[in-house]
């Protein structure tokens, strides 16, 4: 099938998650759902998530461009539980994908592939301005994440030695968020939504590089500190209420 909108391969696979979920919303709604707005009452939300490349991009202590992904999936899964004008709110979300770089220059020749593996937990509270189907909302969360990198980088050329060097990490990184979001019910009781994030997260990663060729020498290190996260799109949801 011709990718009409040229998405990347993991964006394609999350959103056709989105689209069964859709369905199976749909179902539920028309089943009995009246409600049309979710802050006016007492009640729950689920929904699921497709999760930024920002969120994720940092998340096995590499910082990989979303360009240079090959395939994977960004998904994620969310819980609220509302009262008038707020809601307490659990988000999990797990990433897995891979990234592959080449770097060409006179006569030589470098590429970087590795995969990333890792999850977010935010566990927080929003506060709701309801205007009739369209709420706009904003909060905090409680931000917890781990990830993992495996890379290997290999170089060859007449005017570089030939080097083959392993790239393996594993990070963990806490702390608060402050978000913005709205969404839409364009069903009773169905919506999507979008939300944009700032995390301010003290990470820790821990490295080691083996290099094998020319020479055999192992690297190993700890990184740690306080980092501003910026997401433009933290993510976009569909959502059902019960």
């Amino acid at each position: 099938m011709r990718n009409a909108f040229n998405l990347p391969p993991e964006i394609r696979k999350s959103v056709k998650y989105l689209i069964a979920f859709a369905i199976v919303t749909a179902f539920f709604a028309y089943k009995g759902q009246a409600q049309c707005c979710g802050a006016s009452y007492a009640g729950n939300e689920f929904g699921t998530r497709l999760v930024s490349f920002t969120d994720a991009s940092t998340l096995g202590g590499k910082t990989i461009p979303a360009a240079k992904t090959q395939f994977g999936f960004l998904n994620g899964l969310h819980y609220k539980r509302y009262w008038s004008y707020a809601a307490f709110r659990v988000a999990m979300s797990y990433t897995n994908y891979e990234q592959e770089k080449t770097a060409a220059c006179v006569d030589c020749n470098l590429e970087e592939s590795g995969k990333v593996k890792g999850g977010y937990l935010r566990v927080g509270y929003e506060f709701i301005a309801v205007m009739n189907r369209i709420e706009p909302y904003a909060g905090f969360d409680l931000v917890g994440r781990i990830g993992s990198y495996k890379g290997v980088e290999e170089g060859t050329g007449s005017l570089t030695e030939t080097h083959y060097l392993t790239d393996t990490r594993s990070s963990w990184g806490f702390g608060p968020s402050a978000f913005l979001g709205v969404r839409f019910f364009f069903l009773p009781g169905v919506s999507i939504g979008a939300e944009t994030s700032l995390d301010a997260l003290y990470t820790q990663t821990r490295f080691t590089r083996i290099q094998e060729l020319p020479t055999t020498e192992v690297t190993r290190g700890l990184d740690s500190g306080f980092n501003l996260y910026y997401n433009p799109i933290s993510n976009l949801s569909l959502n059902v209420m019960f």
